[in-house]
């Protein structure tokens, strides 16, 4: 016996929502092809996620914890990864695990506090 239609109308909202989530926070930086990447491990992700609450018996009824939170956590780790300057030549490009050293945050000045 298959889902109702609106279990399996639900269900394609939730994977949407997902995908949306996930490539929100990398959307001015990466390249299609990332995106569709992304869009994807968010899709698995997230399905696994919800899942996990029937585990864990957590009350989570709009899958707002497996959706929204796993999605935006991947889309922001997967930003750094496939991050190009391609996209956004204001940005930093992305190779998920060095660092450049022309690119750094400025040190704080506090020689210019006040007592």
């Amino acid at each position: 016996m298959g889902a109702s239609p609106q279990a399996l109308g639900s269900g394609i909202a939730a994977g949407a929502i997902a995908g949306l989530a996930a490539i929100t926070p990398a959307s001015g930086y990466v390249p299609v092809w990332a995106s569709l990447l992304i869009g994807a491990a968010a899709g698995l992700c997230c399905y696994s996620a919800v899942q996990l609450k029937y585990r864990l018996h957590y009350d989570d009824a709009l899958d707002v914890v497996g959706v929204h939170m796993v999605g935006g956590a991947l889309g922001v780790v997967l930003t750094g990864v496939f991050a190009s300057l391609a996209v956004n030549a204001a940005g930093v490009a992305g190779d998920g695990c060095s660092s450049d050293a022309s690119v750094s945050w400025p040190a704080p000045d506090f020689s210019t506090r006040s007592s």
